[in-house]
């Protein structure tokens, strides 16, 4: 047995956790005993899905998932599930809306006396059905996620600092290099954000460098050529291509980051610019530049969930009537933005208190789908808004979230959501205010985790006050019946990051937490200051991290809560975690 000590200031919370077991509370919790944490653990991987896990045809005609290790497609206009592959690790649309690229197998490196093993595989199956095709096997499978040409018989990948362009044929697949072999791409650490002109061709790409830059640039396929557009000492990101495919809208940051410490709050800096370049000749122009004080750090939307946020996301959207689309937290929550791209003041198009996720554009160009804590800080819902004016629209309610939404033909769109963190995720198609089709998982999966699931209990949101005023959200899962004389034992999670994020449905521990309520255990997965999607001022604190520490008063207030309950034994409060 494995036991742990550990303090919250002043002594307040004493912790002793057993590991090696959560061990049955009395004849109570023997009568609850139903599943094992192996149970818990097969319905969660069902239950917890990715923004990844939905993949959308450029077209809208049809949406593809990996359930378990199987591929399916709904299309459209019924979106019936249907099986079109089996033993598939992972899965990505062609740009042509009719066929599917799926992955095999793993690469096994070396160790010790086993030699490497190398089982991956490259397969192509049309969507409407038929036959998967072998493309290719072992080394040559293409590393990372392929970007497809607009007429889906080419994708790139980018392998380390280099380029390649795979081309698809009747009898498989071509690869050549598309970056010269010298000094200038090789000292980069890595590229990221690929894109396609829209006629095809030419590619953008941010090429990221040891120092912290990153620069933009544009491969010609026709010439071989490149450009480097403006380089300099900038962190240049998240390239879009204007719907002509002239010009190249990005955004840049001033400034040298070898320096930066991690846990150290920067919530202002010299303040960033949306950037306008000739894809032609290169020539730069800056469209604007944020204000000081808030929101003068670029700050990307997140996506999905657990609201994370990368540059390496596109975080810039051009319209087709000349409106460049992007993120700003200007009013210490990070919102969306329009812009005219030749010039003119930001709108704010998705006002309120909370912050809001990576947009999805319609194909008109004139609406944005997105999720949202705004009205509901601990959960996520769909909203609408017109980039034309008016106000938002809330498209989902709930005691749940619903999140990663992604644009279908007509006026469909596709998303996540989880009704109270007890049920399993599901796939959802919504159409305005009508009645959402819920896509169902494969029948095997859901007969063998359905009595697993409608044991778990729900998860609730408890909101605390630290004695500085700031308040922070939890997820807490308490065991069903009576509690036991003195009280329900605690086992606290602390999260990682500490920018993650936990909310209903997707708490970091809730296959252990759900099997720990079953066997008499309150199981509580906490928020704490440092986390996105609460707001500038709640993600960078002051005496943040190694700078203070502020986040235990947040860990002191969860402490008195629960020694504070009735059904909770205040003698028995655990705590566990990793990472931060």
């Amino acid at each position: 047995m494995r036991t742990f000590i550990s303090t919250v200031r002043g002594g307040v919370l004493p912790v002793l956790l057993c590991m090696s077991a959560l061990l049955p509370l009395g004849a109570m919790a023997d009568a609850r005993e139903v599943f094992s944490l192996d149970d818990s653990l097969a319905a969660h991987a069902t239950l917890r899905l990715k923004p990844t896990d939905l993949i959308v045809a450029p077209n809208g005609r049809y949406v593809a998932w990996v359930d378990g290790a199987a591929l399916l497609v709904a299309t459209a206009p019924t979106f019936e599930a249907r099986t079109v592959a089996t033993s598939v690790v992972a899965a990505y649309a062609s740009s042509d809306g009719q066929t599917l690229l799926y992955t095999r197998g793993k690469l096994e490196p070396a160790f010790g006396s086993y030699p490497q093993e190398d089982s991956r595989e490259l397969w192509r199956v049309p969507v409407a059905g038929g036959t998967s095709q072998l493309l290719a096997k072992g080394e040559e499978v293409p590393e990372g996620a392929p970007v497809f040409a607009p007429d889906g018989r080419s994708f790139v990948t980018a392998e380390g600092p280099m380029l390649y362009e795979y081309r698809l044929d009747a009898e498989g697949l071509r690869r050549r290099p598309l970056l010269k072999r010298d000094a200038q791409h090789y000292a980069a650490i890595r590229l990221s954000n690929l894109m396609y002109s829209p006629d095809g061709r030419s590619l953008a790409f941010v090429s990221w460098r040891k120092a912290g830059q990153s620069y933009v640039a544009v491969h010609d396929f026709a010439t071989g050529d490149y450009r480097y557009i403006d380089s300099g000492i900038f962190r240049d990101v998240t390239p879009v291509w204007s719907p002509d495919g002239s010009q190249l809208a990005f955004a840049r940051t001033l400034g040298n980051w070898t320096h930066e410490y991690r846990f150290s709050p920067k919530n202002e800096a010299a303040p960033w610019s949306l950037m306008i370049a000739d894809a032609a000749t290169g020539k730069v122009r800056t469209l604007w530049r944020a204000d000081t004080g808030a929101g003068s750090v670029f700050q990307p939307f997140g996506n999905g969930a657990w609201m994370e946020s990368s540059v390496e996301t596109p975080q810039l959207s051009w319209t087709p009537d000349g409106q460049i689309l992007f993120p700003w937290e200007k009013t210490g929550w990070l919102s969306l933005y329009a812009i005219a791209s030749l010039g003119g003041k930001p709108r704010q198009i998705t006002p309120g208190d909370g912050e809001v996720t990576l947009p999805a554009l319609d194909a008109s160009g004139r609406n944005v789908i997105y999720a949202t804590n705004i009205g509901d800080l601990p959960r996520l819902h769909l909203w609408r808004a017109s980039l034309t004016g008016g106000t938002p629209q809330q498209l989902t309610r709930g005691i749940g979230v619903e999140h990663s939404p992604k644009m279908l033909a007509g006026d469909r769109f596709v998303y996540i959501d989880n009704e109270n963190g007890r049920m399993p995720n599901r796939r959802v198609i919504g159409t305005g205010n009508a009645r959402p089709t819920v896509l169902t998982p494969l029948a095997a999966e859901r007969q063998k985790n359905q009595k697993t699931w409608q044991q778990f209990v729900d998860e609730d949101v408890v909101a605390l006050t630290a004695d500085d005023g700031v308040v922070s959200y939890h997820m807490m899962m308490v065991p069903k019946g009576t509690p036991p004389p003195g009280g329900f034992p605690v086992i606290v999670s602390s999260k990682g990051g500490p920018d993650g994020r936990v909310s209903p449905g997707n708490t970091v521990n809730a296959a252990l937490g759900q099997y720990a309520a079953s066997r008499g255990y309150v199981f509580i997965d906490i928020n704490y200051r440092g986390c996105f999607g609460f707001g500038l001022d709640y993600r960078l604190p002051p005496q943040r991290g190694a700078t203070g520490g502020s986040e235990v008063k947040d860990l002191r207030a969860l402490a008195l809560y629960l020694r504070g309950r009735a059904d909770v034994n205040p003698n028995r409060i655990g705590i566990m975690g990793g990472s931060y």
